[in-house]
């Protein structure tokens, strides 16, 4: 997990550190590939990082329920990420 600040969002600072989190942690497994998981559909931003990073493509699309114990509390979805 890892964010950018807002001020250095949009440079190119996060595609960054997920290539060289790649070229750093790899060599180590047996891995040939990663996964980038549970992107919130309330982050635009990072949705378009991963959709337009190398030879990525959407495998699944997941999906996170709620379940309220206290049904008298307003459920209030997160805000869209300028």
């Amino acid at each position: 997990m890892f964010g950018v600040v807002p001020e250095f969002q949009a440079k190119g600072i996060d595609a960054f550190i997920i290539g060289e989190s790649a070229k750093v942690i790899q060599p180590f497994t047996n891995y040939s590939e990663y996964e980038m998981q549970w992107i919130g559909d309330f982050n635009p931003k990072m949705i378009n990082v991963a959709e337009n990073f190398g030879d990525t493509f959407r495998t699944r699309k997941l999906v996170t329920y709620r379940y309220f114990f206290d049904q008298t509390k307003e459920f209030k979805r997160h805000p869209i990420l300028l």
